[in-house]
């Protein structure tokens, strides 16, 4: 009895060890891989010039309700359409300098909010951890560590598949850009392209004042 205890014990230590091996190169990994994604999407947001950024979402209320965002950003001139199931909803143009309206639609109740705040929330969505300015990268790098230090960050078609706030996300392994996040019956696709802009695609609208 007392030989059978004691091999179960040394194989329970064995098995404690082995997963505490998995978890120590797990970890590793995984802090490799998120640290540089981090160091990307940093590297990124402080970059953030001429750009085309394009997100769609679908949600599953019995029926799919799609929504889908363009922006386009050249110089000091800043354009937003929204689209819902299709159909243009909003368009707004901004000056990027000083966060004032160039023109506007029935849109008007945003006439307050600061353009940098605007692209801020537009584009923080394919990094990683959101606006990285307001984390401090270390803390949020192990954040994500943490969250997966159990679970291996696969790959699946060219993308780092990272679990995270309650959902799953497909990180490009080229461009270190969130491409899909899921989430229960949400379904987001983003898709942004810099250095793409030309001021044709952004040129001031002409209005009724003009």
């Amino acid at each position: 009895m007392k030989k059978v205890l004691k091999v179960t014990g040394i194989v329970v230590v064995i098995l404690i060890g082995l997963f505490l091996i998995f978890i120590l190169i797990n970890g590793i990994r995984n802090y490799s891989i998120v640290s540089n994604i981090m160091k990307e999407n940093k590297k990124f947001s402080d970059s953030l010039e001429n750009y085309y950024f394009e997100r769609n979402q679908e949600m599953n209320m019995g029926k799919i309700k799609s929504t889908k965002t363009e922006i386009y950003c050249y110089d000091e001139i800043y354009v937003r359409k929204s689209f819902i199931n299709e159909d243009i909803s909003s368009e707004e143009w901004y000056n990027s300098r000083t966060g004032e309206y160039i023109a506007m639609d029935e849109a008007g109740n945003l006439m307050n909010q600061e353009v940098d705040e605007e692209i801020k929330n537009d584009y923080r969505d394919i990094l990683l951890m959101g606006d990285l300015k307001e984390n401090k990268m270390t803390n949020a790098i192990w954040q994500v560590v943490l969250h997966n230090i159990i679970r291996p960050i696969t790959t699946e078609n060219e993308c780092y598949v990272i679990s995270y706030n309650e959902g799953t996300v497909y990180v490009d392994k080229d461009t270190s850009f969130i491409k899909q996040y899921l989430a229960g019956d949400v379904n987001l696709y983003y898709f942004i392209e810099k250095d793409s802009v030309g001021s044709e695609d952004v040129e001031k609208p002409i209005t009724e004042e003009e």
